[in-house]
């Protein structure tokens, strides 16, 4: 007696617009087929730790003629890994790259920032 198996082709599957932890992936390694939610997937790849460790904050910097200025970091033993401009509106300049010096990071921006200009930066922090 065989039986009849109704299959539907990857390629042919709706795509997902939401993704949400429990929803289910297929795993597949060599002849077995297995199933992980997201959450588990999350978990084995370390995504859940990781955001544990990352923090953002936001530093208002007051111009002073100068392209670079220190920012200190949210608690001890953090390294800033991303910083950007959060408010192109109250000053137009770009953040161009960090640096950390001890303990404290250093933000260089594309130009001299007046005295008359607040530089509003956005910063992610990740222990170290």
């Amino acid at each position: 007696m065989s039986e009849s198996i109704q299959s539907t082709l990857i390629s042919a599957l709706p795509a997902a617009t939401k993704v949400s932890d429990t929803d289910i992936v297929v795993l597949e390694n060599g002849s077995t087929t297995q199933k992980i939610t997201i959450a588990q997937l999350k978990e084995a790849l370390g995504i859940n730790a990781l955001n544990t460790k990352i923090i953002q904050k936001q530093y208002t910097i007051k111009g002073t003629g100068i392209s670079y200025y220190y920012i200190a970091p949210p608690q001890d033993n953090m390294k800033c890994i991303s910083v950007s401009n959060a408010n192109w509106s109250s000053c137009n300049v770009l953040v161009k790259g960090i640096s950390m010096s001890g303990a404290s990071a250093i933000i260089f921006t594309e130009r001299n920032i007046s005295s008359s200009e607040k530089l509003t930066i956005n910063s992610f922090w990740m222990e170290s």
